[in-house]
């Protein structure tokens, strides 16, 4: 009666007698790799996101406006279209929102074929509003996408500028201008503008030919912001001249309208998914 030795296994035999042949050798499985931080993946229109860590640069009036690095965990999904996230179980994930995601549609479903999944934030964002990085899903051509656009001039991009002043008078000669005379010294720096970053972590593209969604990765890991925070030098406060801080900071209706409602999202008001660091403000 024959033996068989099962699958991958064989005998053979010779004078010397009958071994057992190894027919394909064991490997050892391939070691888990988890995700990396912000990498995004898409699973028939789900959305899942990595948590991840953001350092940037931030100021605030507790240092005089002087710049002090920040890290940020981002653990979730601030804002996302409405109804759209559904949240997970498993807290320990690197997944953000405990494992969850965000469910998205293309065109043909009244969606849209272009998303993003993105960093934004506000730095020196008005009193009581936010000014933490947070993560957002949004189409393209939303209101979201809309609002959280920087709304820089030509020559400023998206920086925010700060100013230093300090007091100053008119200095006569003989009835005649021969410049100031310096009455004071150089005051907390004030802010010209307001203005919003955006950061682009990954494009979801509807594929019409494979009818599924591609992913285009643009960061990963730990990121660093840019800072947008800029010194622009000194203003003289002369006496009895008109203040040259009239209607400062500027874009102020811009400002209102990222920290309000967009329309067709689900936007809390109060920053959700965001670990700051001690001693930041929100």
């Amino acid at each position: 009666m024959a033996i068989q030795p099962g699958v991958g296994f064989s005998f053979s035999t010779s004078v010397h007698g009958t071994t057992l042949d190894i027919n394909q050798p064991y490997t050892d499985p391939a070691p888990f790799v988890p995700p990396e931080q912000f990498e995004v993946l898409v699973s028939g229109n789900n959305v899942f996101t990595c948590k991840g860590r953001v350092i940037t640069q931030d100021v605030w009036a507790g240092t005089g406006l002087d710049a002090t690095s920040a890290e940020y965990d981002l653990t979730g999904i601030w804002a996302y279209p409405t109804g759209s996230k559904t949240t997970g179980s498993n807290a320990s994930s690197p997944w953000a929102d405990s494992e969850g995601f965000i469910t998205i549609a293309n065109a043909a479903a009244e969606g849209s074929d272009s998303w993003g999944v993105y960093i934004v934030r506000q730095p020196l964002n008005q009193s009581a509003e936010f000014r933490s990085p947070a993560l957002v899903v949004m189409a393209d051509a939303s209101d979201a996408y809309d609002k959280t656009t920087p709304w820089g001039e030509a020559d400023t991009t998206d920086s925010i500028r700060l100013y230093g002043y300090i007091g100053a008078s008119t200095l006569d000669v003989d009835g005649s201008p021969a410049g100031y005379l310096i009455t004071g010294t150089q005051a907390t720096p004030i802010q010209y503008n307001y203005n919003c970053q955006r950061v682009l972590v990954a494009s979801i593209i509807w594929n019409g030919t494979t009818n599924s969604w591609d992913v285009s990765q643009k960061l990963i890991g730990t990121i660093t912001l840019p800072n947008i925070i800029q010194f622009y030098g000194l203003i003289l406060q002369v006496a009895g001249d008109p203040s040259p801080f009239t209607g400062w900071p500027q874009y102020e209706a811009e400002s209102d309208a990222w920290n309000g409602a967009w329309s067709g999202y689900d936007k809390p008001t109060i920053l959700t998914g965001v670990i700051s660091p001690s001693g930041m403000p929100g």
